[in-house]
């Protein structure tokens, strides 16, 4: 029991993770065919790895950590570069930069439903509450430098902490279960639902926060929720 339940959560986070991403499209001035298109994505996307990690069937059941931890890194590079890509780049440049932090809080919850997989055993207790610790410092970090940002304040200092703790967060963990959790816990455990959905999805947007702020002068940024000029 508790592992499916554990299991509906992760899901249901990447549902809300992904309808968030559409909803800040859609703000970003995003088309409906955009929209659609990205949205069927997610769809088929989701299905595919609930049907392949149900079965048992998206890796081989004796797979080598540095083979993993590969596929991993192609995964996650993928879809940051699909967010470089010139539709997506324009309607995220169009974001003010406080969107682009707001679904990183969503990790404060994911970390909470590791944190309550360590307890109650359902992956290894240790692993399970320094992933947990870990998501939740990057939600928050996140969710602070985006409201100070909103406000009207160029603290960049927040912005650039909140990504690259994001980053070390999400590469530490990609580096922890391909060589220590994956033996113990094998390759289709609940957590591949995140590690290969919302990650991907979290670590892009960190990249275009990042060369958001590279790009960024000292002239004040706007604040608000309306959508805004690239800065």
């Amino acid at each position: 029991m508790a592992v499916m339940l554990t299991t509906i959560f992760v899901l249901i986070m990447n549902v809300i993770t992904a309808l968030l991403a559409l909803q800040l499209l859609r703000i970003g001035g995003a088309s409906a065919r955009l929209r659609i298109g990205v949205g069927v994505t997610f769809a088929a996307w989701l299905m595919l790895l609930i049907a392949t990690v149900s079965q048992e069937r998206l890796f081989p059941a004796d797979i080598g950590g540095a083979a993993f931890f590969a596929i991993l890194l192609a995964v996650v590079g993928g879809v940051t570069a699909l967010m470089f890509t010139r539709p997506l780049r324009v309607v995220l440049d169009a974001l003010p930069l406080e969107l682009l932090l707001v679904p990183q809080g969503l990790r404060v919850f994911l970390g909470a439903g590791f944190l309550v997989q360590g307890v109650v055993g359902v992956m290894p207790p240790a692993f399970g509450i320094a992933d947990g610790l870990s998501h939740v410092t990057a939600g928050f970090l996140a969710m602070m430098a985006a409201v100070v940002w909103a406000q009207g304040h160029t603290y960049r200092f927040g912005a650039w902490l909140a990504t690259l703790f994001g980053v070390l967060d999400i590469v530490c963990v990609a580096l922890g279960i391909a060589f220590v959790l994956l033996p113990q816990i094998g390759p289709h455990h609940s957590v591949m639902y995140a590690a290969f959905f919302v990650a991907p999805i979290f670590l892009g947007l960190h990249a275009v926060v990042a060369a958001r702020l590279l790009r960024t002068s000292s002239a004040p940024a706007a604040g608000g929720l309306q959508p805004q000029p690239a800065r």
